[in-house]
């Protein structure tokens, strides 16, 4: 059988946004999961507004809540925020994720799922051997590596920083209506509550070099927000990777490229990943059915990573001034309104 022309590692948001992109546009494209869809990936879920230009149809059936509130809570201090013009679409990943892989196999994508890739190795004919546990290898022109931190053995370089995080989900009573932000309670990172209907998600996350203790952050946010006579229904903790910690070098050997978490693409400050994940698909896409693969980290670079340096370098003050940021907005309401309105839709 002749190579496919993509291959793709992971079914998340940029995998199968890639997958599905360059096989609407002709190509033969395989799309490969270590697990059966739908699985549960620990995540806030939270979908901004940029992200839906680019999504198939399928994935607005997911959408849980919607919300354009969010509480700032620093300390003793709560300001409640209203944004104007946005809102925060907020999924089940394990819903979306299955619905945005259906919709890459509709565009002319193959899905294998429960198959764990341990190996990618450039052949002397222009093709990448795909190598699969417990079943034949298979081979393609290009691979894209967008399994998140499951990846990095992978990609034959440095791979992005990650920082860690803990995620609960919560069965709730579904009249919570706005996200919750506690930025208090760890060093350079913050506590988040995003509401899902009967679920809440309930989550830690520090930036900070050496943050431990998440596991007791969490569970005071927990206490602190009344929630702790709520069922867990899952508790597990993850790894978001650090926007701004690779160079658009890192991103493309020979013929293998990675998108996604597994190439860092995540909000530097708040760690958002989904609208950059399938950003990150849509600036590989063209380079891959292009068969050059050099125009990707330019793109990339362009759109993304100059952006993320940027804010990586005001992660500190950010925290920092958390308090004073608090305070201005319990005074001019309409500021955080603004601050907000601009976090969604920039």
């Amino acid at each position: 059988m002749s190579p496919w022309d993509l291959a793709v590692v992971g079914a998340g948001p940029a995998g199968t946004t890639l997958a599905r992109l360059t096989a609407a546009a002709g190509a033969r494209v395989l799309l490969l999961e270590r697990e059966a869809l739908p699985r549960y990936k620990p995540c806030g879920g939270g979908v901004t507004p940029k992200a839906w230009p680019h999504l198939p149809p399928a994935a607005a059936a997911t959408v849980r809540w919607r919300v354009a509130a969010a509480d700032l809570i620093y300390g003793g201090r709560s300001v409640a925020m209203k944004a104007r013009g946005a809102e925060l679409a907020l999924v089940m990943r394990d819903e979306f994720d299955a619905a945005l892989a259906q919709a890459a196999v509709a565009a002319g994508a193959s899905l294998r799922e429960g198959v764990r890739v341990t190996g990618l190795e450039e052949r002397d004919d222009g093709t990448v051997e795909v190598f699969v546990a417990g079943g034949p290898s298979v081979r393609a022109r290009y691979v894209a590596v967008a399994a998140g931190a499951l990846g990095a053995p992978l990609f034959p370089g440095r791979g992005p920083r990650f920082a860690p995080a803990l995620d609960v989900e919560l069965i709730g009573d579904g009249r919570i209506a706005a996200v919750t932000g506690d930025f208090a309670c760890v060093p350079v990172g913050y506590a988040w509550t995003f509401p899902k209907r009967d679920i809440l998600s309930v989550g830690v996350a520090s930036w900070a070099e050496r943050p431990g203790g998440l596991p007791a952050a969490v569970d005071g946010y927990i206490a602190r927000m009344g929630y702790g006579g709520l069922p867990v229904r899952i508790r597990r903790g993850h790894r978001i990777p650090v926007g701004g910690s690779l160079l658009a070098s890192d991103l493309v050997r020979g013929r293998i490229l990675r998108v996604g978490d597994s190439g860092g693409f995540a909000d530097p400050i708040f760690g958002e990943g989904i609208s950059y994940a399938v950003a990150s698909a849509v600036a590989a896409a063209p380079a891959v059915l292009a068969g050059d693969l050099s125009a990707y980290p330019r793109a990339a670079e362009g759109e993304l990573l100059a952006r993320f340096r940027k804010l990586a370098g005001l992660r500190r003050a950010f925290y920092g001034g958390m308090g004073a940021w608090a305070a201005a907005v319990g005074h001019l309401p309409a500021l955080g309104g603004a601050a907000l309105g601009w976090a969604l839709s920039r």
